[in-house]
């Protein structure tokens, strides 16, 4: 039996790509995101400046027993984009989302830019683990009060149809958490950092992972891709002058010379585009995908 595993905590490889300082609050356009060499695939980080991707979300849920850090998407001021295996307890009133943050160890109420809001419910796609363990792995958490939309704080965009997203082949990720393995120890990384990671086609996925293509996306390569740390985190391309979010992290491998190797063993990202009605009913229709021209 194959040991797979959500990715709790995701973020691992990145490659070495030019700096993104200087590109504080605003999108990042077509131009911006160029094919990396082959060569300059490595596991390390590259640390992604504060306001460079301003939609991301770092989710910290506490339950009973301990606490889920996850990555996160906002999709309107008040409501949050994870994944649903995030949240597998009840969580506490202390559950909080933090955004304009690229450093974990800031305070958040003394970083300029940084907003953080409290958790007060989450709703979990009904069909969570049907039929297979991370099926329909989506949940919208609402928060106690709105973000201001700022330079460092910015909604999502995600398409009706990411057909044509997809032939640009090469997506982005983001998270904190693991960017290196010492052994069998995951080493994790007090930055936010991205990578650029390559789609994997349907049947060559179909190989690894029993995954249906309408409603899961495959990504990674040979020393670059998904790992524990960020589960929820989202997997996007821009285009148009906007980011367009086609899939966030679910699952991968559990073993490390596979989740190593994704190219053979990919990870796989819920695919948004399918789940639009369900993100515009679950957000009391303020949310509604647009069309990535």
């Amino acid at each position: 039996m194959r040991l797979f595993v959500a990715l709790l905590g995701f973020f691992v490889v990145v490659l070495a790509a030019p700096s993104l300082s200087g590109q504080l609050g605003r999108l990042i356009k077509n131009d911006d995101f160029k094919m990396p060499p082959p060569g300059e695939l490595v596991f390390g980080g590259h640390k992604a400046y504060q306001g460079v991707f301003p939609f991301y979300v770092y989710v910290l849920l506490y339950m009973e027993i301990g606490s889920s850090p996850c990555g996160g998407s906002l999709l309107t001021p008040r409501h949050v984009l994870t994944a649903a295996h995030c949240n597998m307890q009840p969580f506490t009133n202390e559950s909080i989302v933090i955004m304009g943050l690229d450093n974990i160890k800031k305070d958040p109420s003394k970083t300029p830019g940084v907003q953080q809001k409290k958790v007060v419910s989450i709703v979990k796609h009904k069909d969570f683990g049907k039929p297979r363990s991370f099926s329909n792995d989506i949940a919208i958490l609402t928060l106690a009060e709105p973000f201001d939309l700022t330079n460092y704080v910015q909604l999502i965009n995600i398409p009706i149809d990411d057909s044509e997203l997809q032939k640009q082949y090469w997506a982005t990720v983001c998270g904190f958490e693991t960017y290196k393995f010492d052994g069998n120890s995951v080493v994790h990384s007090d930055h936010l950092l991205y990578a650029y990671i390559p789609l994997i086609d349907f049947d060559k996925c179909f190989k690894r992972w029993p995954i249906n293509d309408k409603t899961e996306i495959c990504a990674g390569s040979n020393g670059t891709g998904a790992g524990p740390g960020d589960s929820g985190g989202p997997l996007f391309m821009p285009r148009g002058g906007k980011n367009w979010q086609i899939g966030l992290v679910s699952y991968a491998s559990g073993a490390l010379a596979e989740i190593t190797n994704q190219a053979d063993n990919p990870a796989i990202y819920t695919r948004l585009s399918f789940h639009c009605q369900w993100l515009n009913e679950n957000t009391d229709g303020q949310f509604k995908c647009g069309n990535a021209k």
